[in-house]
């Protein structure tokens, strides 16, 4: 039995090792399920988007960023924001001051000027600047609220703008052309530039159920602008500074191109100076214009022969219900097709209603879109040299941005700025629906060509071309030197080709025999 104790003894040795090993073991298992439960509370926000937006990029290697918090990127610079902690270039219309005509400055001021319209107030409309206080150079967006029986704008028409309108709701009137038509919630409305008495438009809130219209006023930004109103007779100018610096003029008051001119210095007359302010012959001068002050009685009244139903509207006038959308699939294949790991992360899907297009619109481009609860519509980009707005009309999603991510929502306008060349990268943008309800929203852009667009998570960018229909996209790898694969130019002269009978060339019969039959 003496012999036996030493082994035990070593048995118990060990017994003791492997229970504090245990104890050691189980004691950092616990300090490491403390530590990621802290964690995982600390960042318990981040996880569940992170988890609810992760979708694949197209490069089928990684896994695209997916919108997390405004944390400012690296890479870009920091945005300025506003007082709900988004970037200026995000207002919602509710945060919008109402502006009504005799608000915005003197010059439309009805006090004094128009005692029947005055007291008629039927021109109380107000209008908030959604793309002004955005910061748009390029594209121009107005909220307009009608009230029943009110008039949005006198009635006129663009030289250099071309103009929309996308109602939001209610009903009314639209007077076009010298035609009367019904619109309503959905319609979409384009009108040309340069215009001319065809496209002159006023919108009137004639709906039955005494709503207010409310409708979004879209536009491009070209400067000068002259603006007519055939009613009155007047010409209304932009010069710079836009709607700040606009200056009416009736047309009751033109004169000859010369004048009031007087004889430039030196110049040496060939007869006696004749009076510069003697009155333009009959042929020349202005006519007046008979105005009509009478709101009972407008210029120009709907009847039989002028009123239209929603079904004989002109082409420019679309409801959006009327237009066919299209998807991912009815893009030209095989470029817009998906990779398999794309096809299956289920994430890209929408559809959109080219309401523009619809319109046969030129130079302002505009597109309804609906994406469902947890999809997303498109890749992550920027443009180049063309402006891009958003205007949510119902649902809500997250706008990821390279500074950061946002949540947006209905009401919310959105100003995608065109940006330089070298900061493309800087100004790309993705929508996400992380809502409950479809997202549904108005993507407007101006129409310029071409047009370069960067896709910042698989490192392409695409080229449009003018034609607007061919669209190329290139791997940023793919990038090459000016004088890759160029062959060496001939320098030689070109060598004449021999003349032959009956080329036709001068002297080609010279020396020739005679042709016989």
């Amino acid at each position: 039995m003496e012999k036996q104790r030493p082994i035990l003894h070593r048995t118990e040795s060990l017994s003791a090792l492997a229970y504090l090993i245990f104890l050691l073991i189980s004691f950092g298992s616990l300090l490491v399920a403390v530590c990621c439960w802290w964690l995982a509370d600390l960042f318990r926000p981040n996880l569940n988007k992170l988890l609810k937006l992760s979708i694949m990029s197209t490069d089928n290697k990684t896994t695209a960023p997916a919108p997390t918090t405004a944390t400012a990127a690296a890479t870009a610079p920091a945005p300025a924001l506003g007082a709900d902690g988004r970037p200026k270039t995000i207002v919602n219309v509710k945060d919008l001051p109402k502006i009504a005509f005799d608000h915005t400055m003197p010059l439309f001021a009805l006090a004094g000027v128009n005692p029947i319209l005055e007291q008629a107030k039927i021109y109380t409309a107000t209008r908030q600047f959604l793309g002004r206080t955005a910061g748009s150079s390029q594209l121009g967006c107005s909220y307009y609220t009608v009230e029943k029986g009110c008039v949005g704008a006198p009635y006129h028409y663009h030289d250099a703008n071309e103009e929309a309108i996308y109602v939001l709701e209610g009903s009314g009137t639209l007077r076009l052309g010298g035609q009367f038509m019904p619109i309503s919630a959905g319609d979409y409305m384009s009108f040309a530039a340069p215009g001319s008495a065809a496209h002159a438009h006023q919108i009137v809130n004639t709906g039955a159920d005494g709503k207010p219209l409310k409708y979004l006023c879209l536009s491009t930004m070209i400067l000068p602008e002259v603006c007519t109103y055939p009613d009155t007779g007047k010409i209304g100018v932009i010069t710079v500074g836009g709607g700040r610096n606009f200056q009416l003029f009736s047309t009751t008051s033109a004169v000859p191109y010369f004048s009031d001119e007087p004889i430039p210095p030196n110049a040496v007359p060939k007869v006696a100076a004749a009076d510069n302010k003697s009155a333009p012959p009959p042929s020349v001068a202005a006519q007046p214009v008979k105005v009509s002050t009478d709101t009972k009685k407008p210029i120009i009244a709907p009847n039989a022969s002028n009123t239209l139903d929603a079904k004989s509207r002109p082409k420019c006038v679309v409801a959006s219900a009327d237009v066919a959308p299209y998807t991912w699939n009815d893009l030209p294949q095989p470029f817009f097709a998906m990779t398999e790991l794309i096809t299956k992360s289920g994430k890209y899907e929408f559809s959109a209603k080219p309401l523009a297009s619809a319109c046969g619109a030129v130079a302002l481009g505009a597109t309804l879109y609906e994406v469902a609860p947890g999809k997303v519509a498109w890749l992550m980009h920027s443009h180049f040299p063309n402006e891009e707005a958003i205007f949510i009309v119902s649902g809500s999603g997250t706008l990821r941005l390279t500074t950061g991510s946002y949540a947006v929502g209905a009401g919310d306008y959105i100003a995608l700025l065109s940006a330089k060349p070298e900061a493309l990268p800087d100004s790309a943008h993705q929508l996400f629906n992380t809502g409950t309800e479809p997202l549904k929203y108005l993507c407007v852009s101006t129409r310029r060509s071409p047009e370069l667009t960067t896709y910042p998570d698989s490192k392409k960018f695409g080229v449009l071309l003018p034609n607007d229909i061919d669209y190329i996209v290139f791997p940023e790898a793919a990038r090459s030197d000016y004088w890759v694969g160029e062959p060496v130019p001939s320098v030689k002269p070109p060598t004449p080709a021999t003349a032959t009978a009956g080329s036709g060339g001068a002297g080609a019969g010279a020396g020739a025999a005679p042709t016989t039959k």
